[in-house]
């Protein structure tokens, strides 16, 4: 009877550990600090604005428990694109010390603009953000 006992034991163990495993890879699929992607994005822009004027992006990085993830500015890109291949001037990510991140643009020309933010090389969505630049004339 103890082998029996001993061998369901060992059973239990290790399925639990399988169970742990699979949890930790599946369900959480990060450790706690490191950004989760389907919980980070963009969460503010202007669809609209006017050329020659200094824009803002803002975006927020969150681990899989829902926890904001700091200092990851230099993990952070930003790209436009326009169809007329417009001008335009692109600054530094700035951390906001609460996960939240403010990303400066600034567009040239009057057009239709496509703006994503990368993190560490991954598109955050939404993506593309549509943003139309206008003159004040």
């Amino acid at each position: 009877m103890l082998v029996k006992f001993s061998c369901f034991f060992h059973f239990i163990f290790s399925v639990i550990t399988c169970y742990e495993d699979y949890f930790a890879l599946n369900w959480i699929g990060r450790a706690s600090g490191e950004v989760n992607m389907s919980l980070s994005g963009v969460v503010k822009f202007a669809s609209k604005t006017e050329k020659l004027v200094q824009n803002e992006v803002i975006l927020q990085l969150m681990d899989s428990f829902s926890n904001p993830v700091l200092s990851m500015q230099s993990k952070l890109k930003l790209e436009i694109d326009s169809i007329n291949k417009s001008d335009f001037t692109i600054g530094a990510f700035m951390d906001n010390n609460d996960g939240s991140y403010r990303g400066q643009y600034m567009i040239k020309n009057v057009g239709s603009y496509e703006l994503c933010v990368l993190f560490n090389g991954n598109y955050l969505l939404p993506c593309p953000c549509d943003i139309n630049a206008y003159s004040s004339k």
